[in-house]
């Protein structure tokens, strides 16, 4: 129900992700354990094997590794841990095109929230 259930847990994050959405729940050493994976299979092979007891990855990278690994039956998604990251988009100042570019990107952005689209697909995510 809260991060601290998932305190004495080992969690399993791939090696080179982000850690600052566990940090920010408190799920840092020595609250858990957590274990760096080669990748995410990795993280999800050590998942059905009893080797750690969490694995935090975005949903769709969860989706594919449940499905590939055929662990549909065998795991649950704990959404109260679920979060919501922003992402930038950058470019070289170098590039001519760059301005063009994140200006097409950002009007595209405002068509989405302009006619609810985000909304729509934002709740359709976070329901699964």
């Amino acid at each position: 129900r809260t991060p601290e259930d998932a305190h004495g847990m080992k969690i399993c994050r791939p090696r080179g992700y982000f850690t600052h959405d566990l940090e920010v729940m408190g799920l840092v050493p020595p609250a858990v354990v957590r274990v760096a994976g080669d990748s995410p299979k990795d993280c999800f092979e050590r998942l059905a094997s009893g080797e750690v007891d969490l694995v935090t990855v975005n949903a769709d990278t969860s989706d594919n590794m449940i499905t590939e690994l055929d662990l549909r039956d065998k795991v649950a998604e704990v959404i109260n841990l679920a979060t919501v990251q922003t992402l930038h988009a950058v470019g070289m100042r170098s590039n001519p095109r760059t301005r063009i570019l994140l200006l097409r990107l950002n009007k595209g952005l405002i068509g989405l929230r302009d006619d609810a689209t985000f909304r729509t697909l934002a709740a359709k995510h976070l329901s699964n």
